[in-house]
């Protein structure tokens, strides 16, 4: 019992002991890869400032394409503004004199040239018609109030990105339905939005002349509107005329189809003419006629 005491001890004292050597070595090893890492990293770092052109050289080298001012655009990327981003491509500014042009169509008739027909002659989207539209209000805003604008920057811009000018030559056909613009009193709150700010010098006294103008014009708009909405729902148009054979009986405008049990029920809405195009539908009406009168003349010669 007593060697057996004595050993014990002893024994801890080993397994202590090689315990502790087995840490030292792992910490050595890992100040050792820590230290190899650090060097790696430095000597890489070293060799990129090497590679790296100076910011002299570069000014003298591929920096010279950049020097002076030229007419079109002259990116880093060559084709693409940024060279580590070549998927992204903007279009080309649309040009002053373009603009000014989409504005003064949409001022001059905002109902013949709305903002549907001015992106479809145009070839531009809806979003960037109504922003040149409210971009140009501002600007012509500013210009009423005596603040100066920053022409000669736009020039030198326009100059250096090559704006657009042209007007696309293939234009897309689109149906009835998507061509249909309804001209009610939201687009006349668009132009008045495109328009809200103007400046008029008034006596004292005197009410104001184009706030006068633009009201009496926001009436005629709706006027207008309700005489076209009647005039498409015209029974001629519509060849709805009534015969002496046919029932008296009103039609009604919704009608719901009989669905079977477990299936939805389908409703059809008489709209009228609303998505009718009335210049197509004269035209046809006219065609008709011709072709009748030919076919009573041709029966008239050879009965």
């Amino acid at each position: 019992m007593a060697l057996r005491a004595q050993l014990r001890p002893q024994h801890l004292v080993q397994r202590a002991s090689c315990s502790f050597k087995r840490n030292a070595r792992t910490l050595a090893n890992q100040r050792s890869t820590e230290d190899d890492d650090e060097e790696e990293a430095n000597a890489l770092q070293l060799r990129r400032k090497a590679s790296a052109p100076i910011a002299s050289t570069w000014l003298n080298g591929e920096g010279q394409n950049f020097k002076w001012r030229t007419v079109g655009p002259n990116w880093l990327g060559k084709d693409v503004p940024f060279p580590l981003n070549p998927s992204f491509k903007p279009p080309p500014p649309l040009a002053s004199r373009l603009k000014d042009r989409i504005y003064n169509l949409y001022m001059h008739n905002p109902k013949t040239y709305n903002i549907r027909h001015l992106s479809r002659t145009f070839g531009i989207s809806l979003k960037r018609v109504d922003a040149v539209l409210r971009l140009k209000g501002l600007e012509n805003s500013w210009d009423k109030q005596g603040k100066e604008l920053q022409s000669g920057f736009r020039l030198g811009m326009e100059s250096m990105l090559r704006t657009r000018e042209d007007v696309p030559l293939d234009r897309t056909q689109s149906d009835v339905a998507a061509d249909f613009q309804d001209d009610n009193e939201d687009n006349n709150r668009d132009r008045d939005r495109y328009q809200r700010h103007f400046w008029e010098p008034v006596v004292e006294g005197e009410q104001t002349v184009v706030a006068k103008a633009l009201e009496k014009a926001r009436e005629e708009a709706k006027a207008a509107h309700i005489q076209s909405r009647a005039a498409k729902s015209d029974p001629m148009l519509l060849g709805k005329v009534k015969k002496p054979f046919r029932s008296a009986m009103p039609v009604p405008k919704v009608v719901h189809g009989d669905a079977r049990p477990g299936r939805p029920v389908i409703s059809f809405t008489d709209v009228g003419g609303k998505f009718l195009d009335t210049k197509d539908r004269v035209r046809r009406m006219h065609e008709a006629e011709r072709r009748k009168e030919l076919r009573k003349g041709t029966r008239a010669h050879n009965p």
